[in-house]
């Protein structure tokens, strides 16, 4: 059978039998293999307004989805019914495989796309085109590391992401610990989350020494551009000259039942006439008799806009406990400090002034019937002052400024 009708075979297996959840890799070979796998997960949210919600901006580009603002610079809002919905939770398919070279070094490979099982909805969806997840190509050593090509997340992201166990979900944390959340980005499309999967991204992974473990990696400069003089006529403004550039440290510590971590991002350019945007965050998560583990982080994020600083404080904490061996329960509570700095802009959900502090909190329970299949219940608040507008990162709520929107969710998950 020649490799097309392999893979077609295979393909269909997977997909009309039950047993196909068990095993999901087909052998190419003794040299080489392609692994389908994926997340299917859905909710049914009762979303209740506390509130007003912000008009948001429908013109196609950067701005799209975000607040539109009166020439006050302040959001133009409407009344917020609550109401139920359907909502994806992060549901995903992906392929991956390796090419064997010789004992120790092989060529890796994934292309993972998200797959919006409630039919789509929501202001930030990423757009449901091929690879927009995870996706790239590189080599692999046992002894010297990976290096990678491609569209993936950010070592800084990478490094804490586990700590949160609803980062699947809408309760997840990066509406205040990334700033909100970029699916799929670059400097351009979204210049101001630290949770983010960056495009063009050259990364390196180190093995495994004694515990320790770093990853880092850069972007190219490929949205680079010079000065643009304003052509009323084509109704074209002015713009500075702009590189916008990334790099991004993870290291991370982890044996037995710890682990603890320091990162590092800086963003160069992302802000227009700015210059250079930092991150900085230390975590730990420790298993208590392996039935309970408190994961904590602490972070800051620095902006320099054209017009000045804008910073802010952060802190984290989680507890996941085995209720049984197949019940989970779950918590995670996010704090974003007061927001200060010199700069007017607002830069993702952060706008300097008083009241402008914010907080999440994500609490339920899940039973797992096994590997694959789950059911869970959690209910999610946000808790915003006067001037602030955090918003649940994956399925926004688009609240106005002191709004403050809340969640019950009932969903399921299978994985494969």
């Amino acid at each position: 059978m020649n490799y097309k009708m392999r893979l077609f075979a295979f393909a269909a297996t997977a997909c009309v039998s039950a047993g196909s959840f068990a095993d999901t890799t087909m052998k190419l070979g003794d040299r080489a293999d392609v692994e389908i796998y994926g997340r299917v997960q859905l909710a049914y949210e009762y979303l209740k307004y506390s509130g007003k919600m912000y008009v948001p901006d429908n013109t196609p580009g950067p701005n799209q989805g975000n607040a539109v603002l009166d020439q006050n610079g302040n959001f133009i809002s409407t009344d917020a019914p609550s109401h139920s919905r359907l909502r994806n939770q992060r549901s995903v398919i992906g392929f991956r495989g390796n090419v064997v070279i010789d004992d120790d070094l092989k060529g890796v490979w994934q292309i993972e796309s998200s797959a919006a099982a409630d039919g789509g909805g929501g202001l930030h969806v990423p757009s449901q085109t091929w690879a927009n997840r995870d996706s790239g190509v590189g080599l692999d050593s046992k002894k010297y590391g990976r290096i990678l090509f491609g569209s993936w997340q950010t070592p800084y992201t990478h490094s804490t992401f586990g700590y949160d166990p609803y980062y699947t979900t809408t309760g997840a944390y990066m509406g205040i610990m990334g700033n909100g959340s970029g699916a799929s980005v670059d400097g351009v499309s979204d210049p101001a989350t630290f949770d983010r999967r960056e495009h063009n991204l050259i990364q390196y992974w180190s093995p495994d020494i004694n515990g320790f473990k770093v990853r880092f990696g850069f972007d190219t400069s490929e949205n680079k551009a010079n000065a643009q003089r304003a052509i009323p006529e084509l109704n074209v403004g002015a713009a500075p000259a702009q590189n916008p550039h990334l790099f991004s440290l993870e290291t991370t510590y982890e044996v037995g039942p710890l682990n603890a971590t320091f990162a590092y991002e800086q963003h160069r350019n992302f802000q227009p006439g700015g210059g250079n945007d930092n991150g900085v965050k230390i975590g730990a998560a420790y298993w208590f008799a392996g039935t309970t583990r408190v994961a904590g982080i602490l972070q800051r994020l620095h902006y320099e806009a054209a017009d000045g600083d804008l910073n802010q404080k952060q802190a984290y904490v989680s507890v996941v406990h085995k209720i049984t061996e197949k019940d989970l329960f779950k918590l995670g509570y996010a704090v974003g400090g007061q927001v200060n700095g010199a700069s007017k802009q607002i830069i993702g959900y952060l706008r300097a002034g008083p009241a402008s502090a914010s907080k999440i909190l994500s609490v339920g329970v899940e039973h797992q019937f096994n590997k694959q299949l789950a059911v869970f219940t959690y209910y999610s608040k946000t808790f915003n002052q006067t001037n602030a507008f955090m918003d649940m990162p994956i399925n926004d709520t688009a609240p106005a400024m002191g709004s403050s929107p809340s969640i019950v969710a009932l969903g399921a998950r299978i994985s494969f």
